[in-house]
């Protein structure tokens, strides 16, 4: 008789094309996926005109990052 298993298991295995998301690495995202990290971040801005000096300036780098990556496309 043969095995019940139809293949080994494998674990903490990576996927094909996959990278682990770490804090401080450029991710490729898509046309769509900048576009709506762009528009969350001006609503953040105009919803919370409170913000602290240094989340204000965070968001807007991080708009200008997205900006320049969205051109790209």
């Amino acid at each position: 008789m043969g095995n019940n298993f139809s293949k080994p298991v494998r674990h903490n295995v990576r996927k094909q094309g996959k990278k682990p998301s770490q804090h401080g690495t450029v991710q490729k995202l898509s046309r769509e996926q900048l576009i709506f990290r762009i528009e969350t971040l001006r609503e953040e801005l105009e919803e919370n005109p409170n913000l602290d000096e240094k989340r204000r300036v965070r968001i807007q780098e991080d708009m200008a990052n997205y900006s320049s990556q969205l051109s790209k496309f």
